[in-house]
């Protein structure tokens, strides 16, 4: 079967479709409808994955001609555990997060990303979900990053972007958060730039290390902009990953994009930023390893930089690295000892090393099957 739709987007996809069983046990594919369509407005569609028969289309309602919107790939979460889905999330091009529920068609939004002057940033980025392991307080981690890339003016637009790790307390909550009801982490320049090992041309950074009060806030937020320096038009294109440390905590990995401004350079800029799941601060542990010397790098050291300029990888902590493995719009290990191939800002091939899996959450051999009748 085919599936066509008015609100289904053209030209500017929503990425893949989501497999799910329902609550009734029906088999259905779930995403979102992506850009340009016909009123503009971000939905979720729900298709019988037998049929090719639409089950619910759920509207938000938020978005017009005037005020173009479209709804990015969902992330689809299993609360219970019963192998049937309830649930569903996903961004906007106006910046809002959603949550959807498969089997009643409710929803709210859970967040608005807006820049510190108000102005809202897009999420086009699938989100991750993480369940947050404390009694006192128990939901779910919601991460998302904001940003685009489809627009003809999108290489050229220098807002600042934002990584965002919103709790959801559950079912019965419904309020929509705001950066003020987030912890702000911030981009800062590290103490001191020497000692971060034998690479060359060496530029450190450092982020901050706040607490989250989750009596208080609601999460946290990290502006994608280094302190007292004008922006430079990073963006999150690509659904963030978790690393576990710990039964209680462990990192985010967001991969982040830069292009270059100059129509006749084709450069594109990855980076990497690893932020502990439950405050956006920095790891207490160092988490990268170079080429160079294949050694773990200074607790005190965030990054430092290769090749050239708005090159940066990270250390013992948070802020970045080129991105690009077997595919710059996602976070690619070569092994599973997470081996990454990054382009440096001269062309050429870098090697950066993982260590965060290392015993803990490195899976080894056969992970699933499928059963032939």
């Amino acid at each position: 079967w085919e599936f066509t739709h008015d609100e289904l987007g053209v030209n500017a996809t929503a990425g893949t479709a989501t497999v799910v069983r329902l609550q009734n046990g029906t088999w259905a594919a779930v995403f979102g409808n992506g850009y340009n369509s016909k009123s503009h407005k971000a939905q979720l569609f729900i298709v019988n994955l037998a049929s090719g028969a639409l089950i619910r289309t759920i509207d938000t309602g938020v978005g017009s001609a005037a005020d173009p919107n479209g709804l990015a790939a969902p992330r689809v979460f299993d609360p219970d555990l019963n192998g049937n889905v309830e649930w569903a999330y996903a961004g906007d091009v106006q910046g809002n997060l959603w949550r959807f529920n498969l089997n009643t068609g409710a929803f709210s939004k859970l967040l608005e990303a807006k820049d510190k002057d108000g102005k809202p940033q897009p999420i086009t980025a699938r989100p991750l979900l993480v369940k947050k392991a404390t009694a006192s307080q128990p939901g779910t981690l919601v991460y998302v990053g904001t940003g685009k890339l489809f627009g003809s003016d999108d290489p050229y637009n220098k807002q600042v972007q934002t990584l965002y790790g919103v709790l959801d307390e559950g079912p019965g909550t419904t309020t929509t958060y705001k950066r003020a009801d987030l912890q702000q982490q911030s981009i800062i320049p590290a103490a001191t730039t020497t000692d971060v090992g034998s690479v060359s041309d060496v530029e450190a950074y450092d982020t901050t290390t706040n607490e989250v009060n989750y009596i208080t806030k609601h999460g946290f937020y990290l502006d994608l902009q280094i302190k007292d320096k004008a922006a430079e038009g990073w963006r999150v294109l690509a659904e963030p990953q978790f690393h576990a440390l710990s039964k209680t905590d462990g990192t985010v990995e967001f991969a982040i994009r830069s292009l270059s401004k100059d129509p006749c350079v084709a450069k594109v800029e990855g980076f990497v930023t690893e932020l502990s799941t439950l405050s956006g601060a920095k790891p207490q542990k160092a988490t990268f390893l170079h080429e160079a010397n294949f050694a773990k790098l200074g607790m005190g050291k965030t990054t430092f930089r290769i090749g050239g300029k708005g090159n940066w990888i990270p250390a013992s902590s948070s802020l970045f690295r080129p991105c690009v493995g077997e595919n710059c719009d996602g976070v690619q290990s070569k092994d599973c000892g997470g081996n990454y191939y990054i382009p440096t800002a001269s062309g050429e091939m870098s090697n950066v090393k993982s260590h965060l899996g290392e015993g803990n959450s490195c899976q080894k051999g056969r992970q699933s099957w499928r059963q032939l009748r």
